[in-house]
């Protein structure tokens, strides 16, 4: 029994220590087990920077533990001794270094909670699933069960006080493989070769056309290594392995490795090596089984050729052919329109059908050395947006679902002529014949009657609920004797891909978490819930559905778990779960053969492929799919099943999902703090504001803040141009562990204010064809609704300042003049468009939203008019969401800094009018951005802004990993609400953002050294240089959110940084979008080499 062996009610443990190697979890001493959801224990350590102690206790228990990790807040020599002691004596935790006291904690009380078993281990952090050795020495440790007193820790300190101020001494460690060697493809001749170690070394690649690599390539030493293989030649294979030395002399090699680079009309591509383990910005976890092709892009569907023998991949932008049994890639072409949301059929002769985003079903013939052979489109009506295909079971037919269309288009394929269009529900999305008739679904719903409550959806009215969001669903069965329509049936929300189970058709219901099952010949539905456990919130979204007849499985793709659901039919007819395959990121498109599964995952690993047909740097939109390959034999496999249904269980944190779901019965004669222990206890806030702004990362604003983890030579908006944000970063602290969920702002602002995004829309960055939404496509929304809505549902008040609104200036006039009319004191009135219109009728109708030539100094005087108002009337609501978008930049009319100066002005001034309020006192205020575009970032290009602001903010560096679900989550908490779905649950709460004790004093802006109106030189002073990035400027459109291509955000990202650091001034390519770099030293990895 531990407890009479360790400390209970108080403790002590103190060692003298060196750290020579720095890690983010080295262990000096521990007895915990810290497992998923599964916290208890404690533990003496130390991370990357500071000395740690981490501690369990009765008082914050939350079912099965929560630990808590405090930081001490001396920065460590590397090889240097210290006296670290922490003690604990039922209500406090302390933390002293070299005989001071540095830390004092109250978040944990009670007893120490310790797990039923646990290693007790000195010299490593190690619990059932890790194990981190120290390095460095350990001259003595010690546990008491009581807490010491500060002058005991003093006097013993003095006793050894001279080890302290010994010189460093860290012995050498062993050269080790830090990340596994991988390609970043350049072009068709050209690829860069990168790995990580443990230590400086030398950087050599041994390559060539066989297995002895007689060609050697080099580049400097370093941790982070790049080494450049030129003159390659395309279709050749090449081996190679990297070595690496360091000064001492050690040595390593990796294992030969092989690649071949593939012409795709101009893009190249080539197979990688990755790790099959990584940590998302959403904070789960991916291990995808069997084996894996990795490539740039985004694949939304796949098919295996009628034999079994290929597997074709429709990528956002490409057609794609793998070899199904050598896995490998053997050729890809670039579709120029870009892929639609779904669409491919694998035809008679080789054929490939492939819809894409205009109005063209590209046709492909695979020829007799596996090369892909454009052959004549099919045309479809203009703004067609083909989706789903089907070949009809003679093979003289291709059914075309026409999603703007609203309509099924048959086509004889002959001729290549449409045969007949058949009217059916909002925006058709696959089609499947079962005997003499076809099943179309209609991801949109049924068309809009009278008296229906409509929102606009690429150009069609479709039916919405009082939220906004598309309600319903509908299936189309055509008769294929006269092409009618013989019945419409209402399934679940956001039908997508069908399954034919003989006369039976199976439909996701993508927004609804459910397959809805129709039997064709009694026209009866039944409806079956396909979450890993029906407990759950929304949020597993099925998005693929196959039947293997021979196998009697049932395969469901489900997009928010990272899973395959496998069924098998039932003797009733109905289908049971026998386990979950765990995937890479967002499963959507499966396919099939005699002995393999393949698994089609739109986000893969992520967004750190590299440089890619040309276009140098890691952007955030140079995607990383992944298709995974699983035989049969294994999933047939009972021991197999188990294992990996219960990685997928713990990958997407379904105990800590269940958990977080649930209200606290315990509410009464608890305290009041500003983050409840509880979901439904008190808090000190009664007023949350949201503040959403657009598209930086934080090194571009952060990056000269010395005492975070930031890179001052990627900082464009420093301290001078930002003081308000810095400042506030001072008094307040600063996060710089925080990370946007999203790429762009279609999905930015969905994270932003749903915590969720569909796979309709992730399925979309082939080109946005139906919509680039903010507020203006209502099937885009998750079923879960919008965070307003779980406001207003809870009976609490709301206030809407600029989200989701398309404003417009009167008469079309511009910044300077605005600015000026605005200054005078002129009245102006802006126009209007929320697509939402629930979120419109709880909206300033004075506040201007999205419009680059609006300055949010003067958005902000117009909130400053209503919440003094407000205040007096004692009436502010409980929940307000403040647009600011001029961080955006983009706007010739100004410079760029002026766009960040306006910016960080309104923000001083919003805190300064609520800090000098009486609502100041129970007021927080969470800012961040909606995403960061392109931007660059030494950790990575995901890495944002966010600052929490209120009277309990703790001030000093965070170096916590949050994301934008978390603030939602914490939000939603402090009101009392739980979470809106799956995503934001498994989100952490942003506890160590807050102290216990409050600091009123009311907060004064500062101004920037930058004026907000200022002006670029004129014309006749643009050098060449200034000149062409002003045109490319000019090319941007920034009357939406986000761009209309990536191509776009990439030139506004470039623009800003020539702006702002020199015309001449090197573009930072390697650490701009999501590559990655510094991800590892805060135990985060993006495909343990990639993310998005």
């Amino acid at each position: 029994d531990v407890k009479t062996q360790l400390p209970t009610s108080a403790m002590t443990v103190a060692a003298w220590f060196s750290v020579d190697t720095r890690q983010p979890w080295g262990g000096i001493i521990n007895v915990l087990q810290d497992n998923g959801n599964y916290e208890k224990g404690w533990y003496l350590g130390y991370g990357e920077e500071t000395f740690t102690f981490g501690l369990a206790t009765t008082g914050a228990d939350d079912g099965d533990g929560d630990l808590s990790y405090f930081a001490a807040k001396t920065n460590y020599e590397v090889g240097k001794l210290y006296y670290v002691v922490a003690t604990f004596d039922g209500k406090l935790t302390k933390i002293y270094v070299n005989g001071k006291l540095e830390t004092t904690e109250t978040s944990q009380h009670g007893e120490i909670l310790y797990p039923k078993a646990a290693p007790y281990v000195i010299g490593s952090y190690v619990d059932d699933d890790e194990s981190y050795a120290h390095h460095g020495r350990i001259r003595e440790v010690k546990v008491f069960a009581e807490a010491v007193s500060a002058a005991w820790i003093q006097r013993e300190f003095e006793k050894l006080a001279a080890l302290a101020s010994e010189a460093a001494n860290a012995a050498e460690r062993k050269l080790e493989l830090a990340l596994l060697p991988y390609l970043h493809v350049i072009d068709n001749h050209n690829v860069t070769i990168m790995w990580d170690t443990n230590l400086l070394a030398s950087s050599q690649v041994h390559f060539g056309v066989t297995a002895k690599c007689e060609s050697l390539a080099t580049a400097a030493d370093e941790r982070i290594h790049e080494v450049r293989l030129a003159d390659l030649k395309t279709g050749t294979q090449y081996f190679y392995f990297v070595e690496s030395t360091t000064a001492g002399g050690q040595e390593l090699k990796s294992d030969v490795a092989k690649f071949t680079i593939h012409l795709n009309q101009g893009v190249p591509s080539a197979m990688v090596s990755v790790v099959n383990r990584s940590t998302l910005p959403t904070g789960r976890r991916i291990s995808p089984v069997g084996d894996l092709v990795t490539f740039s892009g985004r694949p939304v569907d796949i098919e295996t050729s009628r034999d079994g023998k290929q597997v074709f991949i429709k990528d956002k932008s490409s057609l794609r052919v793998v070899d199904a049994v050598t896995f490998e890639l053997v050729d890809s072409v670039t579709i120029k329109g870009g892929a639609s949301l779904y669409g491919l059929a694998s035809g008679n002769a080789g054929r490939i059908y492939y819809s894409d985003t205009k109005n063209l079903v590209h046709i492909f013939r695979l020829n007799d050395q596996f090369k892909l052979e454009s052959l004549e489109p099919i045309t479809l009506p203009a703004g067609s947006f083909p989706c789903g295909l089907s070949i009809s079971d003679d093979g003289k037919q291709l059914f075309v679902c026409l999603s703007k269309k609203n309509s099924l288009a048959v086509v004889e394929l002959a001729t290549g002529k449409i045969e007949k269009e058949v009217a059916l529900g909002v925006a058709p999305f696959d089609v499947v014949q079962v005997g003499e008739q076809l099943v179309v679904s209609n991801i949109g719903g049924r068309r809009a009657v009278d008296g229906d409550k409509t929102a606009p959806s690429g150009g069609t009215e479709t039916v919405v609920d009082n939220r906004g969001i598309a309600n319903t669903g509908t299936v189309s069965i055509v008769s294929l004797k006269d092409y009618g329509v013989t019945s419409e049936i209402t399934v679940g929300l956001h039908p997508s891909v069908i399954a034919k189970v003989e006369g039976t058709a199976l439909v996701c219901n993508t927004n609804e978490d459910s397959l809805a099952i129709i039997d064709l010949a009694k026209t009866s539905l039944q409806m079956m819930d396909v979450k890993p456990d029906a407990r759950l919130a929304f949020g597993s979204m099925p998005s693929c559905v196959r039947w293997i007849p021979k196998k009697g499985l049932l395969m469901v793709t489900l997009a928010g778990n990272n899973a395959v659901g496998i069924y098998q039919k039932t003797a009733a007819g109905g289908f049971h779960c026998i386990g979950h395959i765990p995937t890479a990121w967002y499963p959507v498109g499966l396919a099939f053969n005699d002995d393999y599964l393949f698994v089609a995952n739109v986000k893969g690993f992520g967004s750190r492929y590299g440089e890619v047909g040309g276009k140098k740097g890691h952007n955030s939109h140079e995607h990383q799919g992944v298709v995974q390959r699983i035989a049969f034999t294994d999933i047939l496999n009972e021991v197999n099943r188990k294992a990996w249904s219960a990685q997928v269980a713990k990958n997407s944190k379904f105990s800590q999902i269940l958990r977080n779901q649930m209200l606290s019965e315990d509410v009464e004669d608890v305290a009041a703090v500003p983050i409840p222990e509880k979901l439904g206890q008190p808090s000190v806030f009664k007023h949350v504001i949201y503040v959403i702004k657009e598209n930086r990362t934080f090194d571009q604003v952060f990056g000269d803040y010395k005492k975070a983890r930031s890179a001052a030579r990627l900082c464009v908006f420093p301290r001078a141009v930002t003081p308000n944000h810095h400042a506030l970063a001072d008094r307040f602290g600063i996060l710089d562990n925080y990370y946007c969920n999203g790429v762009n702002s279609a999905d930015g602002h969905s994270w932003a204010t749903e915590g969720n995004v569909t796979p309709y829309l992730e399925r979309a960055f082939g080109g946005f064809s139906r919509s680039y939404t903010f507020g203006d496509d209502p099937i885009t929304y998750s079923s879960s609704g919008f965070v307003w809505d779980h406001v207003l549902a809870a009976g609490l008040s709301f206030r809407n300042y600029g989200e989701m609104d398309y404003s417009s200036t009167p008469n079309g006039i511009k910044y300077h003049e605005i600015y000026r009319k605005f200054r005078a004191g002129e009245e102006m009135v802006f126009g209007q468009n929320i697509g939402v219109e629930r979120l419109r009728k709880y909206s300033s109708p004075i506040y201007p939203g999205w419009n680059m030539e609006i300055p949010d100094v003067l958005r902000m005087s117009r909130f400053i008019k209503e919440f003094r108002e407000y205040e007096k009337q004692g009436t502010f609501p409980n929940f307000s969401i403040v647009y600011l978008p001029q961080d955006h930049a983009g706007a010739g009319g100004v410079t760029s800094a002026a766009h960040l100066a306006d910016n960080d002005l309104a923000l001083g001034q919003l805190i300064e009018v609520v800090s000098h309020s009486k609502l100041w006192k129970d007021t927080v205020i969470f800012v961040n951005e909606d995403d960061p575009q392109a931007g660059w970032d030494h950790v990575d290009g995901h890495r944002s802004i966010c600052l929490v602001v209120s009277p309990y903010s703790k001030q000093g560096v965070n170096h916590h990993f949050y994301n934008q679900t978390s603030v939602l989550r914490t939000m939603l908490h402090i009101l009392g609400l739980p979470p809106m779905n799956q995503q934001d649950a498994s989100a952490p709460l942003m506890r160590e953002c807050f102290q216990a004790e409050p600091d009123f004093t009311p907060y004064e802006p500062l101004s920037s050294t930058v004026a907000i109106n200022q002006a670029p030189p004129p014309q006749n002073q643009w050098t060449s240089l200034e000149k062409h990035w002003r045109e490319v400027l000019a090319t941007v459109p920034i009357i939406r959110t986000g761009m209309k291509t990536e191509e776009d955000e990439d030139n506004l990202n470039r623009f800003i940084w020539h702006d702002v650091k020199g015309w001449k001034t090197p573009y930072p390519v390697k650490l701009s979008g999501a590559h990655g770099r510094g991800l590892k030293h805060l135990q985060l990895v993006f495909g343990d080499a990639d993310e998005d």
